[in-house]
């Protein structure tokens, strides 16, 4: 723990040149990653002992691409235990999602790992009115239980010029809430300049504890399974326009 690790990929044939993606990941995080270089190895200093999967992908100028994956165990210890839970990964797809309002279809591509993909054009002047708010769903059922609260990675494309805030919004559909039948969370601001660079994405963390917007006093059942859930993007006097990515929507309890 707190040592440099050094990482060397190699591979044979393949049409030049090459590039190269790297991740390490493990309880359901992303750890370290780097997209798409010409360098075939890496460097990466764990911070906590456990045990880690390390993947390599490596893709030629036709677009033929190779993965290899290994694990590593820092110190002697197990993963540490996660205080998240991984609802929706992406991995295997759509897992259900879909487009609700906006004409947003989603497609499945490559943030740092598989991720939700849908494009849309931001209009400056419309500030949070419907035609700001691209919205998705899923029919998925579960229950937040004793977790205190909902969180995922959003991407935005870097180098836009565009300026200007988003809001997230979060909403539940529970049957023992009467009309409008949903628990909607309080919105989380994002500035879409100051997210955290991720090769020629922007990376910013959406996170919302379970207060109801509506109504403060109404607290969430813990028990109660979900009808759905739904995320909403609402522009906020910006200009943005290019791909949004959704990855890892996860349940998470505070330590």
């Amino acid at each position: 723990m707190g040592k440099e690790l050094s990482f060397n990929a190699v591979t044979t044939g393949g049409e030049a040149p090459l590039k190269w993606s790297f991740y390490v990941y493990g309880g359901g995080r992303v750890y370290h990653s780097e997209l798409w270089k010409g360098e075939n190895s890496f460097t990466w200093t764990p911070t906590s002992a456990g045990t880690y999967t390390v993947a390599a992908y490596c893709k030629d100028s036709t677009g033929y691409m190779v993965k290899y994956v290994s694990t590593v165990i820092i110190g002697d210890a197990s993963a540490p235990e996660p205080d998240e839970t991984v609802l929706f990964d992406f991995e295997s797809g759509k897992q259900g999602w879909e487009d609700h309002w906006g004409g947003t279809p989603l497609t499945i591509a490559t943030a740092e790992t598989s991720a939700l993909k849908y494009n849309f054009a931001f209009n400056s002047s419309n500030n949070g009115n419907w035609d700001s708010q691209p919205q998705h769903y899923s029919n998925s059922q579960f229950t937040v239980g004793d977790s205190d609260y909902i969180a995922y990675d959003l991407y935005l494309q870097a180098d836009t010029g565009a300026s200007g805030k988003f809001q997230q919004w979060v909403a539940f559909g529970y049957s023992s809430i009467p009309n409008p039948s949903w628990f909607l969370l309080n919105p989380v601001e994002l500035d879409v300049t100051k997210g955290q660079r991720v090769g020629n994405l922007l990376k910013f963390t959406v996170k919302s504890g379970f207060t109801n917007h509506d109504n403060p006093q109404l607290s969430i059942n813990p028990n109660e399974t979900t009808n759905w859930i739904r995320i909403q993007t609402v522009g906020l006097n910006t200009g943005y326009s290019g791909a949004i990515y959704v990855d890892n929507i996860r349940l998470g309890k505070n330590r």
